[in-house]
């Protein structure tokens, strides 16, 4: 019970540095287009806490944390890097991870607060 508590306090706190969901939709457009994938509308919907099934890692293909999203394929990782004008990460074992912009990072700790109804 405290632990919902906490995260609603945190969200409420949070609510005035949202990221707006358009902005959140143009910046997974940018990549798609640079993996030649087609524009989407909306966001499609998530799991909270979930790195393989959150809305970014379903819309881009990839495994999101909080701070970046992880490919295989480290031309997808430059393609996608290069389209935000981010950074790529070699961790090795064929682990490339593109630096997410602030915009997204928000989003994935607002997401993972519950702070978005992205539900699949």
């Amino acid at each position: 019970m405290m632990k919902k508590i906490i995260k609603f306090i945190a969200a409420l706190i949070l609510l005035p540095f949202r990221p707006n969901i358009k902005q959140v939709v143009s910046l997974v457009n940018v990549a798609r287009n640079s993996l030649n994938l087609p524009a989407i509308e909306t966001l499609p919907g998530g799991e909270k806490g979930r790195s393989t099934s959150c809305p970014l890692a379903q819309a881009l293909g990839g495994i999101v944390g909080v701070d970046g999203i992880c490919y295989q394929d480290r031309y997808k990782a430059q393609y996608v890097a290069s389209a935000w004008q981010t950074r790529v990460y070699n961790r090795g074992n064929r682990r490339y991870v593109v630096d997410l912009p602030d915009t997204l990072k928000h989003f994935v700790r607002d997401f993972d607060l519950g702070a978005y109804s992205l539900s699949r």
